[in-house]
């Protein structure tokens, strides 16, 4: 389903700009002060956990979510030929 590449491909570079923001807002208290996010957190694998951790820490897993996803570059192809119907290149 296309639509879903462009969940994937927006959806896991906003959740990588908003904690890179969150990150740098932080300023050197994001590289070791725990932040406490509430339940249903993507990052924790457990659905009714509550994930504690840096700013720092948040930020690095998100380099996962595109690569899980499939790659920012595949994703951007599969929308641009089955969502724009731009030809194969």
């Amino acid at each position: 389903m296309p639509a879903l590449s462009v969940l994937k491909l927006f959806g896991s570079e906003a959740a990588q700009a908003a904690t890179e923001a969150a990150f740098e807002a932080a300023g050197t208290a994001a590289l070791d002060h725990p932040t406490l996010t509430g339940p249903l957190s993507y990052l924790s694998l457990e659905v009714y956990v509550v994930y504690v951790a840096s700013w720092f820490e948040r930020y690095v897993r998100t380099f996962s979510g595109p690569i899980a996803g499939g790659t920012s570059e595949i994703q951007r192809t599969v929308i641009a030929e089955r969502v724009l119907g731009l030809p194969h290149g």
